[in-house]
């Protein structure tokens, strides 16, 4: 049978502890709603866990419970009804802040939970056993745990059984956890061969990509434009092919020496034969790019068109020969023609440090970035890293290139990367969030990325790694969930009494005279005004004055019966409550006559000596004919004028009001009931 469901929080005198907030809670939620299961429906294997560990623990209660903001809400129960309570009433949320397991044998022995309203009420908690659920990223989101309702002492047996359900439970958040993370995988990999392709596409340079046998793989537009092929045509050509017959014995000495690993690249100027038969002169530079086992993969070849240059060349060589013969008749000329040549050769040297400029430029952008740029073999060993390493690990790049990952990082960190760098390997991109220590010792908040390098053949060659700092993200997230938290308590609650404002109480009297007029829901309401208030503040001053008005406020928030019920403080003096309910007559007087028996005995201690202060009260309940809250209250009002005028610290009911009673009653405009 189904334990009974929690009754609401009752005021209790026994001692009770809230469960403390973790100092890292708004990084702890963000672990929790990023799962997106809060207030999902029931699963399977969730169910299952409960079912088996309960049995398993011969207990009648067994929860997987998340701690969310302001409540603890069940994934999944067995022998309770309920689907959530009140954070603050919760024996989960000790153990989230704990991040460790917590047994009780008898929680109305332990000082912490002998006045909770679970135990003191249904339903009706003595032992307890709650196990941490933790998030890939070591979060503590929830719990499992198992209730008995008597007291009971949990054995090392039955620890290590829940530690094993636990862990059931966690690698199915896991898992679920792994699921949202990858989602972005395949958009990002479309991003990165769009960018590949447009880089490759608008090289003002020829690029080839051709097998280890000459065959042509790959080529971009400008290979086509110079050399007058389409892809296709040279796709189902040679290297030799479209080699000028005298160029081939020389290229293919250096090819041969790239394949057998004596070079890793070469560069020579040679004559490419276009479609239309003419020559075409190139620098030809060739790097071959081997796979994971060191085998020859593919050749990248690129082709830069010095045709003018050898033009130039060529001319230089005729204008030599021709002066050599006529030296004396031809001076000016040749000293024209030397001239033209000098300029073109200083324009091809300016062309060339204007490119060595360009990579200079690349390479100081790359060092600029604050984020780690690196690329990691499948050694693990780096062959890239940005200056921005050197900021985390006080080791530039000069030093990192050829270090093993495990030893930049440390064995420990190196352990919690390691998992993300082999699924990196088997071509899954990864990422994820991690705390990282600088090299000066403070703690940032890291967001990477690893990028699998894929070959033309599939092969996983090493990845690309991004690491970002979000530490000042991470804070600013935080700064506005608090500012959003402190508007809302602005907007609903009085700054001095901490109880609801005046606008939310005439927000909740609209909704309890429409739910009455509907579904005749009774509700009271009970007025009260602090008697000779002015005086208290004219005797002792305005400070005295409010803590008199904080005292009232506190008492208001003790002596209401449960959540629905409201106290509000509606301006200067004013209070007032609504009650809900099973309610008549009787039971509204009793209530504000608890109420001012308790404002009665309250003192406030003043240099001048003690403070006493006492209330006259009105009270109404809703009747049939109410157009609205406003009937109610002009009963109330008129009850309370009564009690003023009787002499004050009194409770008057107020059956009927009589137009124009008072100034208050007056300015809600009501006719009459007589």
């Amino acid at each position: 049978m189904p334990t009974k469901t929690p009754q609401e929080p009752q005021h209790s005198s026994l001692p009770m502890d809230a469960p403390k907030i973790p100092s890292d809670e708004p990084e702890r939620l963000l672990a929790l709603y990023r799962l997106g299961i809060l207030d999902t429906a029931p699963t399977e294997s969730f169910d299952q866990i409960t079912q088996l560990a309960a049995e398993a623990l011969q207990v009648p209660i067994l929860l997987v419970s998340l701690v969310d903001l302001h409540r603890q809400w069940f994934k999944s129960c067995v022998g309770l009804d309920a689907t959530e309570t009140s954070r603050e009433v919760s024996f989960c949320g000790h153990v989230v802040f704990e991040r460790r397991p917590i047994v009780i044998k008898d929680a109305t022995a332990d000082p912490r939970f002998a006045g909770n309203p679970l135990v003191t009420g249904a339903p009706h908690i003595r032992a307890y056993l709650g196990i941490p659920l933790f998030t890939l990223d070591l979060q503590p989101i929830g719990t499992l745990c198992a209730i008995d309702v008597k007291p009971r002492q949990f054995s090392e047996r039955d620890l290590q059984t829940m530690l094993r359900f636990a862990k059931i439970a966690e690698d199915v958040l896991h898992a679920k956890e792994l699921a949202g993370r990858t989602e972005s995988v395949l958009q990002l990999a479309n991003e990165r061969e769009r960018r590949f392709r447009e880089t490759f596409e608008q090289a003002a340079v020829g690029i080839v990509h051709t097998a280890p046998d000459g065959r042509v793989l790959r080529v971009n537009r400008q290979t086509c434009e110079i050399l007058g092929y389409t892809e296709e045509e040279l796709k189902r050509l040679t290297f030799v092919d479209i080699t000028y017959i005298d160029d081939i014995p020389k290229n293919a000495i250096l090819f041969q020496q790239l394949i057998a690993g004596e070079i890793d690249r070469y560069r020579m100027e040679k004559r490419f034969i276009k479609k239309d038969g003419s020559l075409l002169w190139a620098n030809l530079s060739v790097a071959l790019i081997r796979n994971s086992h060191g085998q020859p993969d593919y050749m990248i070849a690129v082709i830069d068109d010095i045709s003018e240059r050898k033009q130039a060349e060529a001319a230089l060589i005729r204008a030599h020969d021709s002066l050599s013969n006529e030296v004396a008749a031809q001076t000016t000329q040749l000293k024209e023609r030397n001239q033209s040549l000098l300029a073109q050769v200083k324009k091809s040297l300016e062309f060339e440090r204007a490119q060595r400029r360009s990579e200079n430029r690349i390479r100081t952008i790359s060092n600029a970035v604050p984020s780690m740029i690196g690329y990691w073999n499948r050694e693990l060993r780096c062959e890239f890293a940005n200056d921005a390493y050197r900021l985390w690990f006080s080791v530039g790049p000069e030093k990192i290139i050829g270090m093993r990952m495990q030893d930049l990082l440390g064995e420990t960190l190196f352990r919690n990367y390691e998992p993300y760098a082999l699924m990196a390997l088997e071509g899954h991109f990864q990422q994820f969030e991690r705390t990282l220590k600088r090299a000066d010792g403070s703690i940032s908040f890291t967001e990477s990325r690893y990028f699998p390098d894929v070959d033309e053949s599939g092969d996983i060659r090493g990845f690309y790694v991004y690491v970002a700092d979000i530490t000042r993200l991470r804070t600013a997230h935080a700064e506005l969930e608090a500012l959003n938290a402190a508007l809302h308590r602005d907007s609903t609650t009085d700054y001095l009494t901490g109880i609801a404002n005046r606008r939310v109480f005439s927000e909740r009297s609209e909704e309890a005279a429409k739910r009455f007029q509907i579904s005749g829901d009774r509700y009271g309401l009970i007025l009260i005004d602090l008697d000779n208030f002015k005086q208290i503040n004219d005797n002792y001053g305005h400070d005295i004055g409010d803590d008199v008005l904080r005292a009232v406020g506190r008492i208001l928030k003790e002596q209401l019966r449960g959540c629905e019920d409201i106290g509000a403080r509606l301006g200067g003096e004013e209070f007032a409550v609504l009650c809900f309910g099973d309610l008549n007559e009787d039971s509204l007087t009793q209530l504000a006559e608890r109420i001012r028996g308790q404002i009665n005995s309250e003192t406030v201690q003043t240099a001048k000596g003690p403070v006493t202060v006492t209330c006259s009260f009105g009270l109404a309940l809703s009747q049939t004919g109410d157009t609205g809250w406003r009937n109610i209250y002009a009963r109330a009002d008129v009850a309370l004028y009564e009690a003023k005028a009787g002499g004050k610290d009194r409770v008057v009911f107020g059956h009927a009001y009589a137009k124009g009673a008072t100034g208050r009653f007056r300015s809600i405009r009501l006719a009459s009931t007589h």
